[in-house]
């Protein structure tokens, strides 16, 4: 549907009864505030199965939503501001806010809940917005290249939409088609957390706000958190937003393992993930000053549209007309003729890019953007069709040689990470998420799981702080965000 669900069930969300998880936030909820609460905000993280580093390129990409999630326990309140907690406090510290909190220039957690809050209040006027009582929990990963970021901002612009909904939960099963699957069951009710805003404009705001955080997103993430179905992948286009359900292959398993190497975007905000942006930037004015544009596109399919060439022959172009060597930051305002900034001064952070770097690699980074290009739509039309795992994994390993050697975003214990998973007999395997660090996802077979934990595991070995089900897991395609109501739970009406 378009709007986000409330759904009365925790068996509405997941494969397997998660109750005990919401029963233990909602006590200590009860524990710190001295009531129950009302409802719960959920948001999934996410796994990106193939398409690195292409979303702000313009090109679609194919995630699923993980059955790990952020939840809010959330209680409106009379009061004039938002107390909000978390789980985990000695690692994350309570806040408090006003109704008009702006964010903080300092990089603290709670700037991800200001991103998420601001993202659906914007219009609603100060004196209508309401307080709210907030207790977090999240079983994402953090920093570890699985959405926990996108993860929390979403629960927080969706935990913020439900609590200044005035009307409450709205129904929409009237207004259901005939043949759809919900509208044939009559003994439920089907309801939306807020017809104001819809599920694509929630993803489109939460990713603008978040960018206000630090990083130049691309809108993936927070997407994906949204609008994903249960069972299958996405395959997601941008400008605008499209999904598309993708069917996986039956017979073999993603398994997701952390090389337990942070990769905290924003804390690395000149070097890394916001350079790339920037160099990829600098390949479409490259490209756009040897085909003598009057105005340059923004991104690389921008680039590939206005010239009207195939993703085959843009890989030509670039070969042809950028140079394989490093570009220093003055032989390119000579190429151009002005200042760097001017090329790139509307992209967020560029500033502070160009202020700790003096040299590019625009030759690279568009080499892997284009190839990955084609390989999202190849492994889209292999799951499609005769879901040829083989084909699937070949094209996750090429993936990954081209982010480590083309986007250069590996990581020594990624490579590890990923080498033992090809020696347990992991069909492919490839870094997720930003890279330098973080996770690796892996295919493989049914029959050869047990042998591939167990080889993977050998990367853990000696490290007391660590357990299977957080370093290394298994997961399926889980639906997105949602509310759930609390009146259902064994503690309601306490």
């Amino acid at each position: 549907m378009d709007y986000v669900e409330v759904v009365e069930s925790v068996r509405e969300i997941y494969d397997k009864d998660q109750t005990a998880k919401y029963d233990f936030i909602a006590q200590r909820f009860f524990h710190d505030f001295g009531s129950y609460p009302g409802f719960f905000a959920r948001a999934p993280g996410r796994v990106n199965i193939i398409g690195e580093h292409i979303d702000y390129s313009g090109y679609p990409v194919l995630p699923m939503a993980l059955d790990r999630d952020t939840i809010m326990a959330v209680r409106r309140t009379e009061m004039r501001n938002i107390v909000i907690k978390n789980i985990q406090r000695n690692k994350f510290p309570e806040a408090t806010f006003s109704l008009d909190q702006k964010l903080s220039d300092e990089h603290v957690w709670t700037n991800y809940f200001v991103a998420g809050y601001r993202s659906v209040t914007e219009e609603i006027p100060v004196e209508n917005r309401v307080g709210m009582l907030i207790m977090v929990d999240g079983d994402v990963p953090i920093a570890s290249g699985l959405s926990s970021s996108a993860s929390f901002t979403v629960c927080a612009a969706l935990a913020t939409l439900y609590a200044n909904n005035p009307f409450g939960k709205t129904s929409y099963k009237e207004y259901l088609p005939e043949d759809h699957p919900k509208a044939k069951n009559m003994l439920e009710d089907y309801y939306v957390a807020s017809t104001r805003i819809s599920k694509i404009q929630l993803a489109e705001l939460t990713t603008r706000f978040e960018r206000m955080v630090g990083t130049q997103c691309g809108g993936m993430d927070q997407t994906i958190s949204i609008l994903a179905e249960a069972g299958t992948a996405s395959f997601i286009e941008f400008n605008p937003i499209r999904l598309e359900a993708v069917p996986l292959p039956s017979g073999c398993t993603f398994v997701i393992a952390n090389s337990l190497t942070p990769s905290p975007k924003v804390l690395t905000i000149a070097t890394r993930y916001n350079k790339r942006v920037v160099e990829c930037r600098i390949a479409v004015a490259l490209i756009a000053k040897a085909f003598n544009l009057p105005i340059f596109p923004k991104t690389l399919k921008e680039i590939q549209e206005e010239l009207g060439r195939s993703l085959e022959e843009m890989i030509e172009i670039v070969n042809l007309h950028i140079r394989e060597e490093e570009y220093t930051t003055a032989m390119l305002e000579e190429t151009f003729g002005t200042l760097l900034i001017e090329i790139v001064k509307d992209i967020q952070y560029s500033d502070i890019v160009l202020n700790n770097n003096t040299s590019y690699k625009p030759r690279q980074r568009a080499l892997h953007v284009y190839n990955e290009a084609k390989r999202v739509y190849e492994f889209k039309n292999v799951c499609q069709n005769n879901g040829d795992c083989e084909r699937l994994g070949r094209l996750m390993t090429e993936s990954h040689n081209s982010c480590r050697d083309l986007y250069e975003c590996s990581s020594e214990q990624l490579e590890t990470l990923i080498g033992l998973a090809i020696e347990g007999g992991a069909i492919g395997s490839r870094l997720t998420g930003a890279g330098w660090g973080g996770c690796c996802i892996s295919l493989v077979r049914n029959e050869q799981l047990e042998e591939m934990y167990r080889k993977m595991l050998k990367f853990y070995e000696n490290n007391p702080l660590v357990t299977d089900d957080n370093v290394i897991f298994s997961t399926v395609p889980c639906r997105g965000a949602c509310i759930l109501e609390s009146k259902y739970f064994a503690w309601a009406g306490q």
